[in-house]
C-alpha cells in the first residue's frame, strides 16, 4: 500500500501525524452501524469501531478515499448523503505493540441498503442506538476504538452547544 502511517525524520523521530478518517453510518431510525475490527488488524483487533475507518493513499483526497473505502469495506456505492462533520487529533497506544497519532476527519452517512463486508477488515457489524452505545462505553470502554470514543464526545459537544 502507498500510505504513510508514521512520518519520521532520518533519526527516526516523529515529525508529523497521519491523516485518517472515519465514517459513521446511521439508519433512518438514528442507529449507528458499528464494525468490529478483524482479528487480522495489527492494532485494536476485535475492537468495535465506527462503521468504517481508514486512510487515504498518496495522491488521493479525503473524499476519494472515503468513497473508495465505503465500497471496499461495506459494499456501499451511494454516498449521496455523505456529510463531513469535523476533524480531531488524537494519540492512542495499543498495548506495547503500537501507537497511532492521527488527524481524523469524521463523516456521517445515512444508509438503509444491503451491506457486503470485507472480512479482512471487519468481522462483525451491529446497529446500536447512541443512547445504548453511551451506556456501553461507560461500562466497557476497552471494547471500543479510541477514535470512536473521541468522535462521539465531539458529537456530544456539538449537540450540547446547538
Amino acid at each position: 500500500m502507498n500510505k504513510m502511517l508514521i512520518l519520521v525524520n532520518k533519526k527516526d523521530k516523529e515529525i508529523g501525524r497521519d491523516r485518517a478518517f472515519m465514517v459513521m453510518i446511521f439508519n433512518l431510525q438514528g442507529d449507528l452501524l458499528l464494525a468490529r475490527r478483524s482479528q487480522q488488524k495489527p492494532l485494536w483487533p476485535k475492537v468495535w469501531d465506527g462503521s468504517i475507518a481508514s486512510h487515504p493513499v498518496l495522491g488521493e483526497t479525503l473524499g476519494q478515499a472515503v468513497r473508495r473505502r465505503l465500497k471496499e469495506e461495506v459494499g456501499i456505492n451511494d454516498s449521496s448523503t455523505l456529510k463531513k462533520l469535523f476533524k480531531f487529533q488524537y494519540e492512542a497506544y495499543w498495548k506495547n505493540e503500537g501507537i497511532e497519532k492521527e488527524i481524523c476527519a469524521t463523516y456521517k452517512l445515512i444508509y438503509e441498503g444491503k451491506l457486503k463486508v470485507d472480512p479482512r477488515e471487519i468481522d462483525g457489524l451491529r446497529w446500536i442506538s447512541l443512547e445504548r452505545l453511551k451506556k456501553e462505553l461507560k461500562n466497557f470502554p476497552e471494547k471500543y476504538s479510541p477514535w470512536l470514543i473521541l468522535a462521539l464526545k465531539e458529537i456530544d459537544k456539538k449537540d450540547s452547544s446547538s
